[in-house]
């Protein structure tokens, strides 16, 4: 997912350089910052994204992007008056309908049904749950994803655990294992969780079989619409959707309602880097 957005952000600087004459391999402070901006209605945070991707492919292609110039960092720094804003929890009539289509016989509807049942129940960023390994155990889930969120330097392994029951009591592991069974030749070990449909840009009623390369998010969210739609879901409550990290927002909301410790909510994810203080803590979910 990294490779993708730096690539895109490449090609993104190639065409903006072309467009106003600018020497894209030699750039200079001024056509950068007016690169960043353009970048700014997407999000407040954006630019400061893409100025990341500009200092991977300084190291690693060296092209001359110049990314501690202080006032490309002014550019992409958020706002002063930003203020991080949680994502809206997904409602509990959805929680119910997704568990209920784990059960459906089309097993692409299945698939985008279980990727939100696990963005529940394991409260991880919808891209760690797409590059995550995923263990199936007697009583819960364990799994390791290969590079975590650490802002303040390289990222690590994270590991995590979370039960094989869903809200409605579905078994998620059994989900799972039949899930694997139809991508890649029935391979055990695949990472992640829900793989694009065969062929490309079909969707649940004309998919063939599963691809090996995951789905990007943005189709996710698209073919969700589609299938709540397909299954009687008002247009107003799908509407109640706020992204992908809906779902990931349901447990920790619940841990605040609840007037949880912050080491209690770390208890409930099993959210450990790799140390065998955290290794060990995985046995006792």
């Amino acid at each position: 997912t990294a490779i993708i957005a730096r690539n895109a952000t490449y090609i993104a600087w190639r065409k903006f350089a072309s467009a106003k004459s600018f020497d894209w391999m030699s750039p200079d402070s001024i056509a950068l910052r007016g690169f960043l901006e353009t970048f700014r209605d997407a999000g407040p945070t954006v630019p400061r994204s893409r100025l990341w991707d500009l200092r991977w492919l300084e190291h690693h292609v060296g092209i001359p992007f110049m990314t501690d110039h202080i006032r490309l960092q002014k550019v992409a720094n958020p706002p002063i008056e930003h203020e991080p804003m949680q994502r809206t929890p997904l409602c509990p009539a959805l929680l119910s309908i997704f568990d209920g289509l784990l059960g459906d016989d089309n097993i692409f509807k299945m698939s985008v049904a279980l990727f939100w049942n696990l963005l529940i129940g394991t409260a991880l960023r919808p891209k760690h749950l797409q590059s995550t390994s995923i263990d199936i155990l007697h009583s819960h889930l364990e799994g390791r994803v290969p590079r975590g969120k650490n802002p303040r330097g390289q990222p690590r392994p994270l590991y995590w655990g979370a039960p094989r029951q869903s809200f409605g009591s579905a078994d998620l592991g059994v989900a799972l294992h039949s899930l694997r069974r139809r991508i890649a030749c029935g391979s055990p070990d695949l990472p992640g969780v829900l793989y694009d449909f065969a062929p490309l840009g079909s969707s649940f009623s004309d998919a063939t079989g599963f691809t090996a390369t995951l789905m990007p998010r943005h189709r996710i969210f698209r073919l969700t619409a589609v299938l709540l739609r397909d299954a009687g879901v008002p247009p107003s409550l799908i509407q109640t959707i706020d992204g992908l990290y809906s779902g990931r927002r349901v447990l920790p909301t619940l841990a605040d309602m609840a007037q949880c410790t912050d080491n209690e909510k770390l208890d409930v994810g099993v959210w450990v880097s790799q140390t065998s203080a955290g290794r060990q803590s995985l046995i006792h979910i």
